[in-house]
């Protein structure tokens, strides 16, 4: 890393910008252990604050790029996780992909363009802004879930399981 108030540790940044800290050394950016590819990648120009992220894979012209304290997040595609802040464990996949996501973790979003229904909340599904769901919550020991919801055509849906016809929809 060479930018002024930027460190680093076990971490990788390949392109402009990327990783970048505050230049005038105001807040300090620490990176441990990411990797960072793209430019201006987890890079945000004004830090409001000091920086910690860790555990990343971001990889995408201004992925994470708001990211002040991203930690163990996937990140891929153009401005993938663009505003996230201070997320865990989500997963980004495609051009603006969990873009509305500021301080929610464990979300899932696949496809270009797909937002959650929530910036702040937990453990959403978005593929492709057809297939929604709520995640169960999860722990180390290997239990099947008992809770959590699929919805096709809603991000909101009804039961465990729920299929949303739009207006005018005869099939």
């Amino acid at each position: 890393y060479g930018y002024p108030g930027t460190y680093a540790s076990s971490s990788v940044a390949i392109g402009y910008g990327a990783g970048y800290g505050d230049l005038n050394e105001t807040f300090k950016a620490y990176r441990y252990q990411d990797v960072i590819i793209g430019q201006s990648a987890l890079g945000g120009a004004f830090l409001p604050s000091a920086s910690l992220t860790q555990f990343n894979t971001i990889v995408g012209t201004e992925a994470g790029y708001n990211g002040t304290s991203i930690k163990n997040s996937t990140l891929l595609g153009y401005q993938a996780g663009f505003n996230i802040t201070s997320g865990f464990g989500n997963i980004g996949l495609g051009a603006s992909s969990t873009a509305n996501v500021t301080t929610g973790h464990g979300n899932i979003s696949i496809g270009n363009n797909t937002y959650l229904p929530s910036g702040t909340a937990n453990n959403q599904l978005n593929i492709g802004s057809i297939l929604f769901g709520a995640l169960p919550a999860t722990s180390t020991a290997f239990t099947l879930p008992t809770s959590g919801s699929i919805g096709i055509g809603s991000s909101s849906p009804f039961s465990k399981f729920a299929i949303h016809t739009n207006n005018g929809d005869t099939a």
